[in-house]
């Protein structure tokens, strides 16, 4: 191979996990912590913003899409701004917009405001993603890069255990709107990306800047020797490879692929979205559950999810990952069915822990090529009443 995308990318991928790597990956995993946490919030504080403001039902539910709507095109919207200014830059943005606009929905005077807010929150969220999974495919080492993804969406689970946590202790005597200040503190990873990690080298070098390219390959090698410059010829080349669009995934030689790939993110997130997410509020609205035992309920199975994470971490890079997805997949069908028939609250908190246990397994097996869902809000007296 005689470009130096593909001659540093050998060299990046036989690269043996160094401190550098796991100062990238805890960076990296510390950011999609605070990611999920400015996502589970509003899911946190919905009930006690309806009944502080007495919304409808249905006017909720506009709120809450809200955010989904948001991330959806933050998602598609930074994931192409970054492959024009850099992850490094990619990275730092999204953070400061979810961060900033989550910690303003604090000041909403009503449900419009409110909307409108989550909306801009939801673009740094979903901007956010694409971005940090980039920069963690793009570091990592290819022998330990399935295993370090899988760990990594692991993270997503312990942002929503944070923001149960914090609504908890938190929520519970400073009122809802403390909340989203929480979720404002995360603009200080900012800070630490500007004086740690420099911009990925894969990206330098599919923009020609093989220079640049090598001061970052150099840092996170650990200053051992790098292959020898390439010069001209090589930007040449690299012009040529950074042409490629959204159109080159549908190509004879990708389509099924990529069909492939999207139907599985498809039909995982609208399981996770669709089940996980909103559960907490259909028990506390339509079932009419404690919300001290939703918050235990809930707590129990983002654990659960955690260690379905934890496993599939094990086996994503031993076994595989379509073996690891075929199989989570399968569970994860089994246990929907049999929780779908479930009519008691002790047989529905069971069969919902298993379910969260396999589907968090297959989000993170096809990380490796989210589950995390929270407790609704009360107030200290409602907790203790339940």
């Amino acid at each position: 191979m005689t470009s130096s995308v593909y001659k540093y990318g050998e060299f990046l991928d036989d690269l043996k996990l160094n401190r550098r790597h796991w100062l990238i990956f805890a960076l990296c995993s510390i950011a999609f912590a605070f990611d999920a946490l400015d996502f589970q919030i509003m899911a946190l504080v919905a009930p006690a913003i309806a009944r502080d403001w007495k919304i409808a039902p249905q006017a909720m539910g506009f709120i809450l899409s809200a955010t989904a709507i948001g991330m959806v095109l933050g998602s598609y919207l930074f994931g192409t701004v970054s492959d024009r200014i850099g992850r490094r830059a990619g990275f730092q943005i999204t953070i400061l917009i979810f961060s900033v606009f989550c910690g303003l929905c604090a000041l909403a005077r009503n449900p419009t405001e409110l909307a409108i807010l989550r909306f801009f929150t939801g673009i740094g969220i979903g901007g956010f993603v694409p971005i940090d999974t980039a920069i963690m495919s793009e570091f990592m080492p290819k022998s330990s890069r399935g295993k370090l993804m899988a760990i990594w969406a692991i993270f997503f689970s312990a942002g929503g255990l944070l923001a149960a946590f914090m609504a908890r202790v938190v929520g519970a005597d400073l009122g809802w709107r403390s909340l989203f200040l929480v979720g404002a503190f995360p603009a200080l990873l900012v800070f630490f990306v500007r004086l740690i990690i420099p911009e990925s080298p894969r990206f330098l070098l599919h923009k020609g800047r093989e220079d640049d390219a090598r001061k970052s390959i150099s840092w996170l090698a650990m200053e051992q020797p790098l292959p020898p410059p390439m010069g001209a010829a090589a930007k040449t080349v690299d012009q040529r490879t950074a042409k490629v669009t959204i159109g080159t995934l549908f190509m004879p030689l990708y389509r099924r692929r990529t069909t492939m790939l999207w139907l599985l993110w498809f039909a995982w997130s609208f399981s996770y979205f669709g089940v996980l997410l909103w559960l907490p509020s259909l028990l506390v609205q339509h079932r009419g559950v404690p919300g001290a035992q939703v918050f235990s309920y809930m707590m129990g199975f983002l654990i659960t999810g955690m260690c379905g994470r934890a496993a599939i971490s094990i086996l994503v890079d031993a076994w595989g990952r379509k073996k690891s997805i075929a199989l989570v997949g399968i569970l994860s069908t089994i246990t929907l069915i049999v929780f779908s028939q479930q009519t008691g609250y002790d047989k529905q908190q069971y069969g919902e822990r298993n379910l969260t246990d396999d589907e968090s397994a297959g989000e993170s097996a096809a990380r490796g090529t989210r589950g995390a869902a929270a407790p609704v809000f009360e107030s200290r007296r409602e907790l203790k009443a339940g």
